[in-house]
């Protein structure tokens, strides 16, 4: 690893917080987090509810146009937008959503303008302590210790790391890692404008004003779940927004029998998607990946195929460290997901900064920003997801003899980066799917190659 890198990547001792609690974990991503900026987040500012960074109306305006879109291409069997196309688009997000919206978001940026009127501010994915989500045991009679009379999980730290990595493998999810629990990356306000506190306590609660997480919940258990390539492919149709929305499904399934199992195992287990804290910053310290110019996490066997979620705890498990695999110096001169991007939304930039360009960025926090509201405004007009720059991503690979020798010479270099980047070029990769192509494809399961 180059020496200057594993520095950027070393944990500090334990820092105490403002209670001088030297048990408190801080991030040892110390190149990227600026300490005296970088503080928790009110999610409700996020780029995903653009609206707020439009004019009023227009994410009305979006919406209609994009429906009105959907209808035309049904009637006029339209390629990548027929019946069937929509069909299978829109029976993932209804399992996904629900058909459930929870609560409004309240206070100060609960505005018609910054979103609050529309029916989805809070929704699927995003919403906290909800359905396999629960923060509190799916069932009265699960056996915990306390019910059972008997004394709860006392293996080390390692072995109980071993055993979460194998059950969260077995559930589903592609690679597991550990970190601790910063909790300056967990959100002040989560979508519906309730406050995430820290208290004292022997159980998470909520109450109508608060979520609250106990003092005692130090470790965070980071999923990636992989998503279909060739689905990717087609986006943004219907069926390259199918993969993403078909995989929050699938993290739910992950999710709840891993909380069960910490709970039976005598512990407290908090399960989150995109609720309750962003996943990249714990992805990055648990080795998983680093971070890339399109603003997500690329995990150097998986690529950008991934999906992230976590689950909050109190057992005691031996951490994982961050890692250097060269990803972060090849997104310094490649330009796929620039070229893909529709409406120009990811930065150019060659270097990451702290720079803030509105809102919708948590202060003290270093990496490419690109303009998000924009991205997340272009994804509803066309009906769904967008998602173009992430099958382009050069990281895209099959787990080959050839392309396993190139990934460890860019994490040993970056010499040959720009040769690489034009090499992938040329050999075609990351070219879009036509959705009949994809459709006359032999799919694995789940459209999943899972030898990776």
């Amino acid at each position: 690893m180059n020496v200057s890198i594993q520095r950027q990547f070393m944990e500090p001792s334990p820092a105490a917080d403002a209670t001088g609690d030297r048990n408190t974990f801080k991030s040892p991503l110390t190149k990227l987090i600026d300490d005296r900026t970088y503080g928790r987040f009110d999610k409700r500012k996020s780029a995903l509810y653009y609206g707020q960074y439009y004019a009023e109306g227009v994410q009305a305006k979006v919406r209609a146009k994009a429906r009105k879109k959907m209808v035309q291409g049904i009637e006029t069997n339209t390629p990548g937008n027929t019946l069937k196309d929509v069909a299978l688009y829109s029976a993932v997000k209804s399992v996904y959503t629900r058909g459930q919206t929870y609560g409004t978001p309240t206070g100060p940026v609960a505005t018609e303008s910054a979103g609050a009127a529309t029916a989805e501010f809070c929704r699927g994915p995003n919403i906290p302590n909800w359905g396999l989500k629960s923060w509190t045991p799916l069932t009265a009679g699960l056996p915990t210790p306390e019910k059972l009379g008997v004394s709860r999980y006392s293996g080390s730290p390692r072995e109980a790391a071993q055993i979460v990595k194998h059950a969260g493998i077995q559930f589903g999810a592609a690679r597991v890692g550990i970190t601790g629990l910063d909790k300056r990356h967990v959100y002040s306000r989560d979508c519906d404008g309730k406050e995430v506190v820290f208290e004292d306590v022997d159980k998470p609660y909520e109450t109508g004003e608060k979520r609250v997480i106990p003092e005692k919940c130090r470790y965070v258990i980071v999923f990636l779940l992989e998503m279909p390539y060739d689905a990717f492919g087609c986006a943004p149709d219907p069926v390259g927004s199918m993969g993403p929305f078909f995989t929050y499904s699938r993290i739910d399934q992950l999710l709840a029998p891993m909380a069960e199992f910490i709970r039976v195992l005598g512990y407290t287990a908090i399960p989150s998607s995109n609720d309750t804290a962003p996943n990249g910053p714990f992805a990055i310290e648990a080795g998983l990946g680093e971070q890339c110019r399109a603003d997500k996490v690329i995990n150097p066997d998986l690529g950008t195929m991934i999906r992230i979620c976590k689950i909050i705890t109190d057992l005691p498990l031996e951490l994982d460290q961050p890692q250097d695999f060269g990803i972060e110096a090849f997104c310094k001169v490649c330009d796929r997901c620039i070229e893909a991007c529709p409406v120009d939304a990811v930065s150019k930039d060659r270097e990451p900064s702290f720079d803030r360009p509105g809102e919708w960025v948590n202060p003290g926090h270093k990496t490419w920003h690109g303009r998000w509201p924009v991205c997340w405004a272009y994804a509803e007009s066309k009906g769904g997801a967008c998602g173009i720059c992430v099958p382009v991503c050069p990281w895209n690979k099959p787990n080959t003899l050839v392309f396993r020798t190139i990934k460890a010479l860019v994490r040993r270099t970056s010499v040959f980066n720009r040769v690489l980047v034009k090499l992938d070029k040329m050999l075609g990769y990351g070219k879009p799917l036509s959705t009949e192509d994809w459709w006359r494809k032999k799919l694995p399961t789940y459209g999943i190659d899972t030898r990776r």
